[in-house]
């Protein structure tokens, strides 16, 4: 089925109304959670994180039903935010209010319309709009990494999962280039949710944030499969009563390279 008549609508996220059946479906099909878990109350609770707890969604609409979504937090450079706290002290830059990173709270697809480049479409409309130096998120697919890594590589930017670089083709020598915003994003991981991180860079939440699976890299990008294998390893540790997971940062190529080191 072809997506040219989709368009994309951007909201404040207060303004989502969630009780929406289509983004009822579209969150509790595209995250693909454990059915015994899906009582009214977590829905309620899940639809009202994916949107209230963002301050703009983009919503891929097509013959007016949502089939996708991106939400976003801002991040400006203030010494307020965990994430620019621990860089600036890492990198010794001065608050720069011109800075900017984006989180991503959460972006899904209805499994009907996976693989036609929606989601690539809506991370295109944010990007092109806020311009970040930095780029924040977290996800547990292989899928996601190899698309979010793809479609930013395009507009300038390298990308990281845990402490490896995944840009498309990287060069694996350099990827210490990046260490500085891993560390960075985990300490506001940490800081949002007391995760403990490893010292290979994954951290566990419960199945209800990130559904458990175990990652298929059969066919994954060399880069795709180093990086995914301690997930896969700490996965295997723990069943599926957790899910093994890791933050993914992306930084525009100037910001990298125009960084002083410590």
């Amino acid at each position: 089925m072809g997506l040219e008549r989709c368009f994309v609508q951007v909201a404040y996220g207060r303004d989502v109304d969630i009780t929406n059946p289509n983004l009822v479906e579209l969150i509790t099909e595209g995250y693909k959670f454990d059915p015994s878990i899906l009582t009214e109350n977590f829905v309620n609770w899940r639809t009202e994180v994916e949107y209230h707890f963002a301050e703009i969604v983009y919503l891929a609409k097509l013959d007016n039903i949502e089939i996708a979504s991106l939400s976003v937090n801002t991040r400006p450079n203030i010494l307020t935010d965990p994430f620019w706290e621990e860089l600036l002290a890492r990198r010794l830059i001065a608050p720069d209010p011109d800075l900017l990173a984006i989180y991503m709270q959460g972006i899904v697809v209805h499994p009907s319309y996976r693989n036609k480049g929606v989601a690539s479409q809506l991370l295109r409309t944010m990007t092109d709009y806020y311009r970040p130096s930095v780029i924040l998120g977290q996800t547990k697919t292989q899928e996601a990494v190899a698309v979010r890594s793809k479609v930013l590589a395009e507009m300038g930017y390298r990308s990281f999962y845990g402490f490896c670089e995944v840009t498309p083709c990287c060069d694996d020598s350099k990827e210490s280039d990046g260490l500085d915003f891993i560390h960075a994003a985990f300490t506001a991981e940490h800081f949002a949710s007391g995760q403990v991180i490893s010292d290979r860079g994954i951290y566990f939440v419960d199945p209800d944030i990130l559904p458990s699976y175990m990652p298929d890299l059969k066919h994954g990008a060399p880069e795709i499969q180093r990086a995914f294998a301690p997930v896969i390893e700490a996965q295997m540790a723990v069943g599926l009563s957790k899910t093994a997971a890791s933050v993914f940062v992306s930084v525009e190529k100037s910001f990298v390279k125009n960084l002083p080191s410590t």
